[in-house]
């Protein structure tokens, strides 16, 4: 049998949708799926996504909704202004999470 590593990872997702998403099927359900399945092997896994996320990882957001939500509501007006901040919750959180080169963005 062989020994597995458990490993810390992070997950940058888009912000425009939480994740997994109410009904639209994109790269927010396949992160879902993919750090879903990376928790139920024991990953220690951070997921960088829209307030408004499901997930059993830990979840760090820079808005409280998707911005696609938010900008509908006139409480935003600029995705890239949240994108900046979430990488750079991201960023700033790799070298306490001791995350090396295991933080993987998928952000449009």
């Amino acid at each position: 049998m062989t020994r597995r590593t458990l490993q810390r990872i992070g997950v940058v997702a888009p912000l425009w949708m939480p994740v997994p998403p109410v009904t639209y099927g994109g790269i927010e359900r396949h992160l879902h799926l993919l750090v879903e399945e990376l928790v139920r092997r024991g990953h220690d896994v951070t997921l960088f996504a829209a307030g408004d996320s499901r997930t059993s990882a830990t979840l760090q957001s820079a808005c409280s909704r998707g911005v696609a939500t938010l900008m509908d509501a006139g409480e935003a007006c600029f995705y890239e202004h949240y994108l900046n901040a979430t990488l750079a919750l991201a960023l700033a959180s790799a070298p306490q999470r001791n995350w090396g080169d295991r933080v993987g963005a998928a952000i449009g």
